[in-house]
């Protein structure tokens, strides 16, 4: 037994000497009473990933044998954020921009979310490099951006991104045009010997192009040159800065147009926030519950701030699913699985806020607890409400839900309700989107004790769309 004094160390397949220091603070143990272990310290390696391996060296030459190649991250600061976006892809519907300024060089960007005022996920990427957002074509994406690199490290700040999209096929055109195909999304033109499309447009906007080679001229004037590409995929041709509203023309032989998009971001003060350490769902551990759980509320829809779980009792039959207007509902008794979760925040706005994913025990079953439903609601709105058990009405005010967006599921197949219930102190609202499909229901609740606003409507009837995608692709 000879007494370790170095070590070497294997940095990425790199051999280094290593000095042997004492262990700070070392104390006598039984099992080392009088020599104090050997470490060592590698000291100011840049930021970034290693694979690293390291053996001991005796006081006589001897090496040990190399300990098993473990990965080591370096990560010493916060993710570097600027408002830097670029258009990354387009189409007459939507436009995709990659965010260029989230970077980190350490354990580089894991996650990012742009959350609304809730803390509802609007947009997520797990992208390591210029994670994309998609926009509807001149719709505004706003909201709170957290931006974490792998170790946990964050920035987080106030985001607003505009854009504008003119597709090609929309321009004034000479020569032989025709669609360019569904490589290149919904109008895209593709031109057939020598052509031009003119399209008017004002401030900084991408020249969005295919394969071939083209001019960008404005007004007289010819402001770019666009290479030759073979490959048939959008790329920026050429980035023009036009100021007030002027006619650009793209000019070439066998080339495709996409069109002419910008984008405008504003990004506010950052402040440095930390990954919160993930909340563990025993429940998930069952397999029924984790085919339930992709279904309703993730605890990836919200900032994580916000806590799902399964309510007590609600991954069992025991509570009522269906209790609307104290109703009776004979399809309970068909139920066979059932995942109810809340989500939860301290300081939160919401009295409540719930998904429910209920099996039942045949599609027949399912489609016999929405046509009860339908029933129960509509003598509940007949009757404005419903008498407890002492006779005393309790006031259902229902209101006309407006504008219901496509992507949920079909009139049969649904009941959507915006009701107050009960009146003065007690008053509160709910929206309650139940949807179903097949033998499976999913309900989307949300209650609040002050009312909701026509916006505050449209955002929750936009999150019964992402619960019916979820109902309809299981």
């Amino acid at each position: 037994d000879t007494a370790v004094v170095g070590f070497e160390a294997q940095i990425d397949g790199a051999v280094q000497t290593l000095k042997a220091s004492d262990i700070d603070g070392w104390m006598p143990t039984y099992l080392s009473p009088f020599v104090a272990p050997k470490t060592f310290y590698l000291r100011d390696l840049p930021e970034g990933s290693y694979t690293f391996a390291m053996r001991a060296i005796d006081i006589v030459g001897n090496k040990s044998d190399w300990s098993s190649s473990q990965k080591v991250v370096i990560d010493r600061a916060h993710p570097v954020v600027t408002n830097s976006f670029v258009v990354s892809n387009a189409n007459a519907n939507e436009v995709t921009v990659a965010w260029k300024g989230a970077t980190d060089a350490g354990a580089g960007i894991c996650q990012v979310n742009v959350v609304d005022e809730d803390g509802l996920v609007l947009q997520a990427s797990s992208a390591k490099n210029a994670p994309a957002f998609k926009l509807a074509s001149g719709v505004a994406l706003t909201g709170t951006a957290q931006v974490f690199d792998c170790v946990g490290n964050g920035q987080s700040g106030d985001l607003s991104i505009t854009n504008t999209f003119v597709a090609a096929d929309k321009s004034s055109k000479t020569g032989k045009w025709s669609a360019a195909g569904a490589a290149y999304g919904a109008g895209a033109i593709k031109c057939v010997g020598k052509c031009t499309a003119s399209l008017t447009v004002a401030g900084k906007n991408e020249v969005l192009v295919g394969a071939g080679a083209a001019t960008v001229a404005v007004g007289n004037k010819t402001v770019a040159t666009i290479a030759d590409s073979k490959v048939a995929k959008l790329r920026i041709g050429a980035t023009v800065d036009v100021g007030s509203k002027k006619v650009v023309r793209i000019s070439g032989s066998n080339f495709v147009l996409i069109g002419l998009a910008s984008v405008t971001s504003t990004l506010g003060t950052l402040k440095e926030i930390e990954r919160a350490p993930a909340i563990t769902d025993p429940s998930l551990s069952d397999e029924k519950q984790a085919k339930l759980a992709k279904l309703g509320f993730r605890a990836e829809d919200f900032s994580q701030e916000w806590t799902v779980l399964p309510m007590g009792g609600g991954t069992k039959l025991d509570d009522p699913s269906l209790d609307l207007c104290n109703g009776t509902y004979l399809s309970e008794k068909e139920r066979v699985e059932r995942r109810q979760v809340a989500a939860t925040k301290v300081g939160s706005t919401f009295a409540f806020l719930s998904t429910e994913v209920v099996k039942y025990s045949s599609v027949a079953a399912a489609t016999a607890a929405q046509k009860e439903l339908v029933k129960v609601v509509a003598q509940c709105q007949s009757e404005k409400g419903y008498k407890d058990a002492t006779g005393a009405l309790i006031p259902y005010d229902f209101k006309t839900l407006k504008n219901i967006p496509a992507g949920v599921v079909s009139d049969g197949n649904r009941v959507f309700v915006h009701t107050v219930i009960d009146s003065g102190e007690r008053a509160r609202t709910l929206l309650g989107f139940y949807q179903f499909n097949g033998d499976t229901f999913t309900g989307l609740y949300v209650l609040n004790t002050d009312g909701f606003s026509d916006a505050q409507v449209a955002k929750w009837l936009k999150v019964a769309v992402t619960m019916a995608e979820r109902l309809t692709k299981r």
